[in-house]
């Protein structure tokens, strides 16, 4: 039995590889095909109306190298792609208007100001510009979607759509009572006293700092979107918070309300399109960015653009990974793009965090890049605070949307210690431990004196590390970053104005910045090259093929250790033999 399950396993894994390879071909082959589409025969009327399907949101970045991907059949845009391919459409004489479905959802608000900044910019060139929802949030909350929709000269809602026009709230779940019910010590040490994140934790509401904060925070998105809303709708602000306080809103009342422009099916509004624009032609929005060639041609000057999304870990990136900050992948590619000499680099930051050291490696990469003569320009998402300012702080110039969440600049660190909930779930732990503090990342017991004193001492140095780097990037007196420390967290208006960040704008403006900094003339060809260089799928499928069969070696050493007997069954990690 034993030997036909150590074949079997290995069977699968020959399968499993077979199967693997024919997909590397198959994937290898479309990727080719693919790029002679791109390079030649993508192309678009001589006047026609973009598309685009923003239901769900537009995401952070584009889908990661996946088959799909490379046989050309999932082709969507990042957010960059989409706003550089807006931008662009503004100043084409082809493109008379766009038209956008919407159901109000996915989008962050710093997303939703960079996005109704490109419509309205195509607006400003004389593009008819439209948006169509069946609902905005209906009864899950349509505020920012109706900030978004509100941008377009006509908003058309289908007949039994609903406006969920409600405003902002801040709901955070406290969980210190029930911890203790269920006698679980969860230990917290922050640096400072707006570093609040773990609180939820060990208090049951929250503390003054968090609340001022969250009060703060909402009373600045909230001033945002109204304000928007009441401009773009030719609106005071008076009726728009009236229409506000009456909401969810039916269609035919957010029609009355000037909210909306018209209530029909998205079939009716085809017709309208074309009268207003002159052309019944239609081009999808990615296939025009494709056509553009984002991150493509020849010029004489080069911006290298580097995307950095999700928390910040160590390590190296994978498949998986794809949407989370690996430090040294992201390194690479900075130092990639330092290294191919690049005019200057445009970093985008879209990130909550993570580790410190972790983004200590990445901003690393970032003063190697600055000590070789190249202007780094940042651009801000809809968060870049703590390890993602940690990131940032360097920067020649940074950018930030006026809702983007930044700052943050404190560190924190926490663990439960479960001993007493496991002893009355009637669960006993022997444990053996050699050292003073071989207990220090113990689940079990929480920290004692001893090991509170070093991870205080863990936690200052990396704080007190934080505050110089900021200091060093910034250019700003130690004690007016302690001012601004401390875990605060600032709206982009608010760390302008402070001088944590540089500019207010999206990922346009910060482009539009680092090409200046390229030093190329108003008339100068500039690229945007994207980094790190794509590579062939055949490359990135045989790591993931060595990825394999690593694993399946590891299976059949389990499966061997599985079958072993009871006192061998330890022999292959060198631990002594079992009694």
């Amino acid at each position: 039995m034993r030997f036909l399950g150590r074949w079997l396993v290995r069977l699968l894994a020959i399968v499993g590889a077979v199967g693997l390879i024919v997909v590397l071909v198959v994937v290898s082959v479309g990727w080719r095909i693919s790029e002679r589409l791109a390079e030649g025969i993508v192309s678009v009327p001589e006047a026609f109306v973009l598309t685009a399907d923003w239901r769900g949101g537009v995401p952070e970045k584009a889908p990661g190298l996946t088959p799909l991907v490379q046989l050309g059949i999932d082709r969507g845009l990042g957010l960059p792609e989409a706003l550089w391919a807006l931008d662009r459409a503004a100043e084409d004489p082809r493109v008379k208007g766009l038209v956008v479905r919407t159901d109000g959802s996915g989008f962050g608000l710093a997303q939703a100001w960079e996005l109704r900044a490109a419509v309205q910019r195509l607006r400003d060139a004389g593009k008819f510009t439209a948006v169509y929802a069946d609902s905005l949030g209906e009864l899950q909350g349509g505020m920012v979607g109706t900030y978004v929709a509100s941008a377009f000269e006509r908003v058309q809602l289908q007949p039994l759509g609903v406006l969920g026009f409600t405003g902002l709230s801040s709901e955070q779940v406290y969980l210190a009572r029930l911890l203790d019910e269920l006698q679980i010590d969860f230990q917290v040490v922050q640096r400072d006293a707006f570093k609040t994140a773990l609180e939820p934790l060990v208090r049951d509401g929250p503390s003054p700092a968090a609340a001022a904060t969250t009060g703060r925070l909402l009373d600045g998105l909230f001033d945002l979107l109204i304000t928007g809303i009441a401009e773009a709708r030719g609106l005071d602000r008076a009726e728009v918070q009236a229409a506000l306080d009456r909401g969810p809103l039916l269609g035919t009342e957010a029609e009355e309300l000037g909210l909306v422009d018209a209530i029909d099916h998205f079939e009716a509004l085809g017709p309208v399109v074309d009268t207003a624009a002159g052309t019944d032609e239609r081009v999808e929005l990615a296939s025009y960015a494709r056509s553009e060639g984002f991150a493509l041609g020849e010029a004489g000057y080069v911006v290298g653009f580097v995307h950095a999304v999700g928390p910040i870990l160590r390590g190296e990136n994978d498949a998986l990974r794809d949407l989370d900050i690996a430090a040294d992948s992201l390194a690479a590619a900075i130092d990639e793009a330092r290294e191919a000499n690049v005019d200057a680099l445009l970093l985008r930051v879209s990130s909550p965090g993570g580790s410190a050291v972790a983004s200590e490696t990445v901003a690393a990469a970032v003063r190697r890049t600055k000590a070789a003569g190249i202007p780094v320009v940042v651009s801000m998402g809809d968060v870049a605070a703590s390890g993602g300012y940690w990131i940032s702080m360097d920067a020649d110039l940074i950018v930030a949307a006026p809702a983007t969440l930044t700052g943050s600049i404190g560190v924190v660190a926490g663990k439960p210690a479960l001993r007493a909930f496991l002893d009355d779930l009637g669960i006993d732990v022997a444990i053996e431990r050699r050292g003073a503090n071989a207990g220090f990342n113990s689940l079990i017991d929480p920290w004692d004196t001893r090991a509170r004193q070093r991870v205080a001492a863990l936690i200052d140095d990396l704080y007190e590390h934080f505050l110089e780097g900021v200091s060093a990037g910034r250019g700003m007196d130690l004690t007016q970053v302690r001012s601004l420390a401390g875990g605060r967290v600032w709206l982009g208006t608010e760390a302008q104005a402070n001088g944590l960040v540089d500019q207010l704008g999206g990922f346009v403006e910060a482009l539009d910045v680092a090409r200046e900094r390229t030093g190329a003339e108003t008339d100068d060809a500039v690229a945007l090259q994207r980094f790190p260089q794509p590579r062939p799928p055949l490359a990135v499928a045989l790591e993931g093929l060595d990825r394999f069969m690593r694993i399946s070696a590891d299976l059949d050493l389990w499966w061997t250790r599985l079958n072993a007997p009871p006192g061998l069954r330890f022999e292959a990690s060198n631990l002594p033999s079992a009694p």
